[in-house]
């Protein structure tokens, strides 16, 4: 149980320095730093001699990996161009209407809640 919370403090470390360094453009590269990050962490963990090392590498490079692709999805990314920065909007999106919907769900589970108990 403590290579999972050793290597998720090893990701949050990770995305730290990340979100310091403009998070967006590092989503761009998100393959590229996943294969860097989950090498580079098992290299670093064997480099220590034990089996828990390596697996506590692997399986932080594993998180990192769902990790930036949730945010990319979620937030979008910012590629390379020949006139700069260009921002990607995130493929998952929520829209005005369904938030509305939600709403409108929530509201009414929330009378239906109270009928049944008044």
């Amino acid at each position: 149980m403590e290579i999972f919370a050793l290597a998720a403090a090893t990701v949050a470390a990770i995305l730290i320095v990340m979100l310091k360094t403009n998070i967006r453009r590092w989503l761009a590269f998100e393959v590229t730093v996943d294969i860097f990050a989950t090498i580079g962490l098992g290299v670093l963990g064997a480099a220590t001699g034990s089996f828990a090392g390596l697996v506590l590498g692997i399986l932080a490079g594993l998180m990192l990996s769902v990790v930036l692709s949730l945010l990319k999805k979620l937030v979008g990314y910012e590629r390379p161009t020949l006139k700069g920065w260009q921002m990607v909007r995130p493929a998952w999106r929520v829209t005005d209407e369904q938030v509305q919907k939600a709403e409108a769900i929530y509201a009414k589970s929330r009378r239906g809640l109270a009928e049944r108990i008044w």
